[in-house]
């Protein structure tokens, strides 16, 4: 078990930093840390001012922790350590937050987190990052904002686990953002940041996580007699994704993995994408039965899974084609006839219907067996009709879900 060191005194903290030099690029760094040990840091605000000055007064310009466990809350926009924190590349190794500060402010250098754990809410806002951000194989245990932040050059969250909702509301990507093997166990939002260049998805895993249905002009009235739209307070506060904003998320990322020709990542996307849009109806009250479009996803959706499943399309094929062959059947004298002949089980009737079902699945098979068998009326050709529709259109389905890498 790793050994453990407290500080509560930002001087002696200060004490502890060495200068190493970089290997292989050459140059020099700062560090603070220890492989074998976990430096315990519980500063207050005060102390947390009077330790960056320290390090300002060294000249410090490029600071690694390691194996720093932040027990307060580290601000990192502080008026009076200015320049320290506008031109310094801070990396953090192996570090943990209660509550890391990164806010109000623009910052020059760059940030590295590597196997570092954010283990309560963090809320980015209203920064500037006008260098590289990196995030590699970091867990997050509460909610993620990244409100009004502008990211000038690249964001890198490889391989990082994110346990709650990811926002990036209001937010501008400039530069490249990179989301490779990142794992969701809830939910992202990108709906409503801007994205100038690009964002790459590798590996990413993440499902059709959980939403909420808020409208855009719905309001929410306080007991202090003001009123706020809903979807401004999940978006910029609470962290609850509105469903229209979980669909719209899939689209980006869709239509980003399809630029890079990335046809399969980009399937996955496009189905998430109309499960979230069938969620939307649903939310609205549109059923198959009152609304086209919720018929025209349920049907997609029971054939072939929106082109996910060439089984689902066999058997919806199959089914289809036994109701309508037993719904053309049963709308004829003979079938009757020979069913119900002594209730008796007739094996020849059952070898026939089986003979028939085979031809059935066939659209374009002979209407003559109609004809030897004493229809009611007209209604045993109607059924076969409807028949033919609905086999070849489980025919198409099937072949679609065949198609869906092309």
């Amino acid at each position: 078990m790793m050994k453990e060191r407290i500080f509560e005194d930002p001087t002696s903290l200060a004490h502890q930093l060495t200068t190493v030099d970089k290997f292989p690029s050459g140059g020099m760094y700062h560090n603070i840390g220890l492989a074998d040990v976990k430096l315990i840091i519980r500063f207050n605000d005060s102390d947390i001012q009077l330790f960056f000055q320290l390090l300002a007064k060294k000249g410090v310009l490029d600071i690694e922790f390691l194996n720093c466990k932040f027990e307060s809350t580290l601000r990192m926009n502080d008026g009076k350590n200015k320049t320290f924190f506008e031109n310094t590349t801070f990396t953090f190794l192996r570090c943990s937050f209660q509550n890391l500060v990164l806010a109000d402010y623009i910052y020059k250098g760059k940030f590295k987190f590597n196997f570092c754990c954010f283990e309560n809410k963090q809320y980015f806002h209203d920064a500037t990052f006008e260098n590289d951000i990196d995030f590699f194989d970091c867990k997050f245990n509460e909610l993620v904002f990244f409100y009004k932040v502008q990211f000038e050059k690249n964001i890198n969250l490889t391989a990082s686990n994110f346990h709650e909702n990811l926002l990036f509301s209001y937010s501008k990507f400039s530069g490249l953002g990179i989301f490779n093997r990142v794992v969701f166990d809830n939910g992202l939002d990108l709906s409503i940041a801007t994205i100038n260049k690009s964002l790459t998805f590798f590996e990413t895993k993440i499902e059709n996580f959980f939403s909420e249905k808020i409208d855009i002009q719905e309001e929410r009235h306080f007991k202090t007699g003001n009123s706020r739209k809903r979807y401004d307070i999940s978006v910029t506060g609470s962290g609850k994704i509105p469903t229209l904003n979980k669909r719209e998320t899939f689209r980006i990322i869709k239509n980003q993995l399809e630029k890079e020709g990335n046809n399969i990542g980009a399937f996955k996307y496009n189905s998430l994408e109309k499960q979230a849009y069938q969620q939307q109806l649903v939310e609205h009250n549109k059923k198959w039965f009152n609304n086209q479009d919720a018929f025209m996803f349920e049907l997609n959706n029971s054939s072939n899974k929106h082109k996910g499943s060439w089984l689902r399309g066999i058997g919806f094929t199959f089914i289809v084609a036994v109701i309508f062959l037993i719904l053309t059947f049963g709308s004829t004298r003979e079938f009757w006839n020979s069913v119900c002949r002594d209730c008796e089980l007739d094996f020849n009737v059952i070898g026939n219907t089986i003979k028939q079902l085979i031809n059935f699945l066939n659209p374009v098979h002979s209407i003559n067996y109609i004809d030897e068998l004493n229809p009611f009326f007209g209604i045993p050709y109607v059924f076969d009709f409807l028949g033919r529709i609905a086999v070849g259109y489980g025919i198409y389905q099937t072949v679609q879900a065949f198609r869906k890498f092309r």
